[in-house]
Formats: structure tokens, sequence, C-alpha cells
């Protein structure tokens, strides 16, 4: 017990003590036929292209971030694409300062949750894709060959790339650490990438991530995908171009990643009557937009059911991607109630440390601490980068009575300052919104993720 000494929480990132390593590369087949494109026009008269291929599968196309929008069809999905010019004037949009996360030498051996049975591989280092839909909807069959992320025209990978690879695997993994899911950058064996059949019980999906849209799509485009592809039984990967991304720029790869990732586990796109890509709403660090529109230019990007407003796509975004891959919500970490709180760790007579993930919008992680009088500081912050949680905070007296709740409307951090007697306490991490989601708000449904 502290004695009249403020106490401060500070919560080391639960993401920076799993990730760690392994690795591979496949090879896969998938007929198809493209049976129909056409080409529609946005609000703003951008192009996006839709198509079918024989077999009915849909696929969508990202635009890059210079074109406004494009829409997903029955079988391919493409993402919008960014100029570089974009991605170095767009006020927040400057990569973080500091080092790599990593150690140079882990950059291909991260995995977010290791041991799950599903995986989503970032594949950095350059593929050649063979026999698959997009061989023969896009090149008569002859191979595609992606070259390795690059941002410096040299080859190999500089320290800056490096630490770039290892920024977009935070926040991609970021994005889906809530679920039962591993997020790598470690070659899996090509079996953990296709799902050979109904027993199986470990797949995955490739994400080819690096060169142009134009090498062999013929479009701007930020990434394409096949729709519910992470279930074939094929190595069939999703694209990322980070040429037509702001020329590789960490924040602007991520959110393709992610969006295009969506596309392969089920999900379409997110715009509005007029708009094929909605790209958010609000400022600053609660500015938000869903992951399935457009997410480049706000902090806070989340999965969706579509309440926001004049939104054309009801899907509820988690219900899907956690009933129909094989894989749901990760385990829980921590208690939800008084009765069941974590004792947090103690580092020093006046502080005390935690980590943890919303795993649901309706998981509560609850610590209890000891305390002597005085003021006392608890801080509790998101992901730094790419967050999706939104953070509320609640101090609870030993006989659970509320002290205070702590839900700024500016900011997804939450800290509690506050003056107590000595005595046991407790403190409730959970997610929240704010404010009305059809004007300038969100709700807390996919306020999950990770804190510290």
């Amino acid at each position: 017990m502290w004695s009249g000494e403020s106490l401060r929480t500070f919560w080391r990132s639960a993401n920076a003590e799993q990730k760690r390593p392994r690795s591979r590369r496949p090879a896969r087949d998938f007929p198809v036929e493209p049976l129909e494109t056409r080409c529609l026009l946005s609000a703003d008269h951008s192009p996006f292209t839709i198509g079918f291929d024989a077999d009915g599968r849909e696929w969508n196309a990202l635009a890059p971030v210079d074109e406004d929008d494009v829409d997903e069809s029955r079988v391919h999905d493409h993402q919008p694409a960014v100029s570089e010019d974009q991605a170095r004037t767009i006020a927040g949009r400057t990569t973080p300062p500091g080092g790599s996360p990593f150690p140079y030498a882990d950059t291909f051996l991260l995995h977010s949750n290791p041991g799950a049975a599903h995986v989503i591989y970032l594949d950095f280092n350059g593929h050649v894709t063979t026999s698959t839909p997009w061989n023969q909807n896009f090149t008569s069959n002859a191979p595609i060959v992606t070259p390795e992320y690059n941002t410096d025209s040299t080859a190999g990978f500089s320290n800056s790339e490096l630490t770039s690879i290892q920024k977009i695997w935070q926040r991609v993994a970021e994005d889906f650490i809530a679920f039962n899911v591993d997020i790598t950058t470690e070659e899996p064996s090509a079996d953990k990438l296709i799902k050979s059949s109904a027993l199986d019980t470990d797949w995955g999906v490739r994400v080819v991530i690096g060169g142009s849209s134009y090498d062999w799509y013929g479009a701007g485009a930020g990434g394409v995908a096949y729709i519910g592809s992470f279930n074939w039984d094929s190595d069939t990967p999703t694209f990322v171009f980070p040429d037509q991304l702001g020329g590789g720029y960490e924040k602007y790869v991520s959110e393709a990643t992610s969006h295009e990732v969506g596309h392969t586990l089920g999900l379409t796109h997110d715009g509005t009557s007029s708009l094929g890509y909605y790209q958010g709403h609000g400022s600053g660090e609660t500015g938000w937009a869903p992951i399935m529109g457009a997410g480049y230019y706000v902090n806070l990007t989340q999965w969706s059911a579509g309440e926001y407003s004049d939104a054309n796509n009801l899907q509820n975004d988690l219900s899907i991607i956690t009933s129909q891959n094989g894989f749901g919500y990760r385990v829980d970490d921590y208690g939800d109630t008084l009765e069941t709180a974590f004792t947090a760790h103690q580092t020093d007579s006046t502080s005390v440390d935690g980590a943890g993930v919303i795993n649901q919008n309706t998981d509560v992680d609850v610590f209890r601490f000891e305390s002597g009088a005085g003021d006392i500081n608890l801080t509790v912050t998101p992901f730094e980068l790419g967050p999706d949680l939104d953070i509320v905070a609640e101090l609870y007296s030993a006989d659970g009575t509320l002290l205070t709740s702590v839900n700024p409307d500016t900011s997804l951090s939450a800290t509690i300052s506050t003056t107590v007697v000595a005595g046991d306490y407790y403190l409730k991490v959970s997610g929240t919104g704010k404010g009305d989601p059809l004007a300038t708000g969100y709700s807390a449904y996919g306020s999950i993720g990770q804190y510290s």
C-alpha cells in the first residue's frame, strides 16, 4: 500500500509483447474468367470498376489515393489510391518519430497471435502468382511478378523500408487484434494459406504488397481482392500496390491492406448513396472512418455496421468476420467484474502498469490496485499507430461504488486524476463511442483494440 504518493499507470503495449516471429512461401491455382466489367461514376465523376467472373465471383479494386472511388463487384475489389504529394501534404499524416519498433532482423518474423489456426500473411518480399483467377482474368494466364516492397528505388530493404514494414504490420495487426487470427510477416507453409477441405482447421490468405497496379491490373488502384477468397481452396492472394499509395506511405498501405483483407473475409464497401467509399468525418484524434470505406485521411478507423449518415452498406462487419471465416474473437484476457479483477503489476512504490485488448464491444477489463492516501493519476491509452479503440476509464472503490468515469470528447485516451483515501481500488477499461454517429461521432460498435 502506498502512502500519500501519487499513483500512475503506465500500460505497456500488449501487441509489442506478443510480437515475435516465424517464415515461408506458397503457390496456387483457381479457374476464373471475366464475365462483365462496367465503369460507374461517383458523384464527382471518378470511375470505379465492377466485374464478375464466369463462376459469379466478385472482384473489387480500391482506387488509388488520388482517385476518389472504386466500388466492388461479385468477384474482385479495388481500393482507391493516393498520390505521393497527397501523402506528404495531408495534415497529420506524417510518420510518427522514432526508430524501428523491433530489431531489423525480426522484420520478417512478426506475429500478432502466434499459434492461431488462421493467418493473414503480409508478403513484402516479392511474389510470383500463377494459376489464379487474377492470372486467368487479367494476364491471359501469364505469371504475375510482384516486386518486393520498395520506397527508394534501390534493390534490397533499407532500414527505412524495414521500419515502414514493421509499422505497417503494427497498424494492420491493430485492426485484427480482437480476432483469433495471426497477422504475420513470416511466410507460412503453403497448406496454411489454403482451405483444402471442409475438414481443414487452419488456413489463411496472402497479401502481396509491392509494385504498381499498372504492372498487370491495368488501372490505378490501391489494392484488389476477391470477395470471400479467404476461404478458397487455393493460394489466391489479395494485392496492395504501394506505388499508388503515396509511394508506399505506411498509413495508406496499412489502410488498403486491412480493407482488402476485409473483402477476402466477405465484406463489401462502405459508401453513401453518391460515393463508393465513405472517407469519414470529424477531425484530429477522433476523426473517424470505416475500414471498408477509405480511411486514409483520419486517425481512427474501425469495423462498421453502417451507422453513419447516408450509409449504403448495413453489413455487420464484426458478425461476418467472426462467423464466416473459421475464427472468432480472441480469448478475453482479463475479468469483466470486480470479483474477477486482475491485480495490476506494481513497478515501484508509486506506479503500476499493464496492457490488454478490448476484444469485443461488450468487453470490460477490470484491474485491482492498492493506493495510499493522496492524488492518483491513471492514464489508459490506445495503440499509438492506427488505433481502433476509443477508451472510457472508470474508477471504483473497494465496495463497488463508481467514483469517476472519464471519456474525453476529443481524445481516445482517458486519464483519471483524483484524490483518494488509502485502500483498494478498481480500474475498469472498456471501449466507447463519441457523440452522434449520424453527425460527426461514432458508436461503440467498432471500438475494440489494444490499450496500454
